[in-house]
């Protein structure tokens, strides 16, 4: 359980055993995370939730009356049983946005704003954690020339207006402008082709490390990285990363590649080797830096397609654009990697795997070219002019307004409370992040609206309805 950027709280991992509905209280599902403890998640009522479906663009919004109804029939069936867990597992869901509310006889109790079925029952393909992002294939050798260089100029529009709109503020004048034109951006990008979608998962556990010396060498690791994870429909691939002395990521010597389709199969691994090593002249690049203190890491990687119904899920507006904001870091226009969790399908003839759907849960870690063999992000890096560090990554986070809003400040001592709209509480902290001092709640950094008074040394929430009242009650000009 991780706080998440992209999400307000924290996500929980459950595999149901009872679910309890239209009982006179909120529907909630007792049931067990990965570790085999405890734990209780209520959600807000169906109607509740499908007020929300336009705001999702979603066919089908989650409750826990319609994850307890497990007729094949129903797209959110999840089967709960007795002994469901991770030594006997059956149907799985991912809590998002959850918050704990408190212990209900030792047993944590949160409540979730959204849920998401990772694996309806045992005769589903179990769901994959790991750690990666999601990649947007917009098959740019389809276009032709003047379409690439048309979409080549929108992908540098794209980049530079993100990077105007962190600097200006999403709440700004001339931030609501800037998400305008990012909007009419990104929508002529999909116009000129028809993306797909995928997975990359990233194998630092596999990491092979070596001194820049022999491109032989490189060619040969590279292999073994494709070769290892190019199974089931899966690409196989590999990043590889060059440092100097002081352990400093080069990015004009690191790259990546995969092997893609061909015909019925995949690319061989010796094909993919030379075409990154020695098409582009990649490999006489490296030789001029050998014997000079510099390293080589190839990392393994490993791509899991969308099949039709996972494109056209992501394909549709508020996914894709959901895709863009978090999978890319504002500055620079980096790949930012999260922990994932992977919901799988099989094809009609059983024999490969196909993505139906990525949920992150966590926060963004890093870039992946920064991730070390234990799976952190460790190695520093700076792009475009900016080091990529986590420190003020919280900017990318999404904020859940309904939550937010009419959330009441409470002092107890020296602990922070809030409570919400609906009468919830919850212990909160003050953290600096990035300079400024922030309210923290599960790990969430609450939005505007809570101010850091200097004077008091405290946070204090603008006391919105006597600053009306004050002008309400101001002499006239």
């Amino acid at each position: 359980m991780s706080d998440n950027h992209e999400q307000d709280g924290v996500c929980v991992v459950a595999y149901p055993r009872q679910y309890v509905v239209d009982q006179g209280v909120d529907d909630y599902v007792l049931a067990v995370g990965p570790d085999g403890s405890d734990v209780k998640i209520s959600m807000p009522p169906t109607g509740v939730m499908d007020d929300l479906r336009a705001k999702y663009d979603v066919d089908h919004t989650p409750s826990i009356s319609r994850f307890s109804d497990t007729r094949d029939s129903n797209p959110m069936a999840c089967q709960d049983s007795p002994d469901n867990g991770p030594e006997s597992p059956e149907g799985q869901i991912l809590f998002q946005q959850a918050f704990l509310l408190g212990y209900d006889d030792g047993i944590p109790h949160y409540r979730a704003g959204w849920g998401s079925v990772i694996c309806k029952n045992s005769q589903n393909i179990a769901p994959e954690f790991g750690i990666g992002y999601m990649e947007i294939d917009y098959k740019k050798q389809n276009l032709s020339a003047t379409e690439k260089a048309e979409f080549t100029q929108l992908e540098q529009s794209f980049k530079a207006i993100n990077r105007k709109l962190y600097a200006a503020g999403d709440e700004s004048k001339s931030g609501q402008k800037l998400k305008s034109d990012l909007l009419e951006v990104s929508r002529r990008m999909d116009e000129l082709t028809n993306p797909a979608f995928r997975a990359v998962l990233l194998h630092p556990e596999d990491t092979v490390s070596m001194a820049l010396g022999s491109v032989k060498n490189i060619e040969r690791e590279i292999e073994a990285a494709v070769d290892r994870y190019s199974h089931q429909g899966r690409l196989g691939g590999f990043m590889l990363r060059v440092t100097d002395e002081a352990g400093r990521i080069q990015p004009g010597l690191s790259g990546e590649g995969y092997a893609w389709r061909k015909g019925g199969g995949t690319q061989d691994a010796k094909e993919v080797s030379r075409g990154y090593l020695h098409a582009s002249g990649r490999g006489q690049h490296l030789k001029q830096y050998a014997g000079n203190g510099y390293k080589v890491d190839i990392i393994p990687t490993e791509r899991i397609s969308c099949g039709p119904g996972g494109n056209n899920t992501y394909q549709r507006p508020a996914q894709i654009n959901t895709l863009r904001k978090m999978y890319l870091d504002k500055r620079t226009g980096a790949t930012l990697a999260y922990p994932m969790a992977l919901r799988l399908a099989r094809t009609r003839d059983f024999q490969n795997h196909l993505l139906a759907r990525a949920y992150p849960v966590g926060p963004a870690m890093g870039h992946p070219l920064q991730i070390d063999p234990e799976g952190g992000f460790t190695y520093p890096l700076r792009l475009e002019g900016a080091d990529l560090e986590l420190a003020d990554q919280w900017k990318n986070m999404r904020t859940n307004r309904e939550f937010s809003t009419d959330m009441e400040l409470l002092v107890e001592g020296e602990q922070y409370r809030v409570r919400d709209s609906r009468g919830s509480e919850f212990s909160a902290t003050c953290e600096s992040i990035g300079g400024e001092n922030k309210l923290v709640v599960n790990g969430f950094a609450l939005p505007e609206g809570f101010e850091f008074s200097p004077q008091s040394g405290r946070f204090e929430k603008e006391p919105e309805a006597k600053a009306e009242a004050e002008m309400n009650t101001s002499p006239a000009p």
